[in-house]
């Protein structure tokens, strides 16, 4: 009996280290099992700072573009105001240019004036004042100006009230006879009844005295006129000359008689 017992007890103790041994050898595969696992919380901090990186690089191109424009927008502002300048220079150069013209042609009066000049009491006292008094000799000479006509182009050209209204007072013109170049060269544009005539003189500045004056001292023949707008007529429509004499009178101021003697010119042409 205590040999059975023995070797009982021996088995159980067999059953036991067994049963340790295999306990010992799962605690280590569980064990290599672990350490041959991932490690998972680098691998998340890794991809973190990838993440990271790729921000960061995405920053820094945000800011070298925000830089390049910013750049850019300096560099053009920069070039605007230097064109600026040189526009402004170039402008400043072009006014001195003009007024150093101004003032060599100041000093120039037309020799046909200067005999003129040279016997005025009110002699011109400055170069504009030379230049406003040429300019008003030659305005009332070749263009038939009247005299506040001549007055406002000088303004115009860049003269003072003051000197035009010096040159236009010491001009030498004759009004009246200023007026009546000036009704010739009308009629030799269109035809024009003596009431038109003064009509058209006064619209240019003549007085109505000077308008008068030219319009019966031109030498114009308003029979001739008559005709001459008859004919214009005629070429519109083929008027009877009822109705010829009729818009001769009513519109265009002819006398009964001018147009009638007009209109008998005109059919007999």
């Amino acid at each position: 009996m205590a040999d059975k017992e023995k070797q009982k007890d021996s088995q159980q103790n067999e059953v036991q280290e067994n049963t340790e041994l295999v306990t010992n050898n799962e605690k280590d595969e569980n064990i290599e099992k672990k350490e041959n696992l991932p490690n998972t919380n680098d691998d998340v901090k890794s991809e973190h700072n990838v993440k990271s990186n790729f921000a960061n690089k995405g920053f820094l191109v945000v800011i070298i573009a925000v830089v390049v424009v910013a750049v850019a927008i300096i560099v053009g502002v920069c070039l605007k105001n230097a064109n600026s300048d040189n526009t402004q220079g170039n402008n400043t150069n072009i006014v001195e240019t003009q007024t150093q013209d101004v003032e060599e042609i100041s000093t120039i009066i037309d020799p046909q004036n200067q005999s003129y000049v040279d016997n005025m009491q009110n002699k011109p006292q400055t170069d504009m004042q030379k230049a406003a008094l040429n300019s008003a000799m030659e305005y009332s000479k070749y263009s038939a100006m009247s005299y506040s006509s001549i007055l406002s182009q000088l303004e115009n050209d860049g003269q003072s009230h003051e000197d035009a209204v010096y040159a236009v007072d010491n001009c030498g013109a004759n009004w009246n006879e200023v007026a009546s170049r000036a009704a010739i060269r009308y009629v030799d544009r269109e035809p024009l009844s003596r009431i038109r005539m003064v009509d058209v003189l006064m619209a240019d500045g003549f007085t109505e005295e000077q308008a008068n004056f030219a319009a019966d001292n031109s030498g114009i023949d308003y029979v001739e006129q008559a005709m001459n707008c008859a004919l214009s007529y005629l070429k519109v429509e083929n008027y009877d000359r009822t109705k010829l004499t009729e818009f001769l009178v009513t519109i265009e101021g002819y006398t009964k008689e001018e147009a009638k003697k007009g209109i008998d010119k005109a059919f007999a042409s």
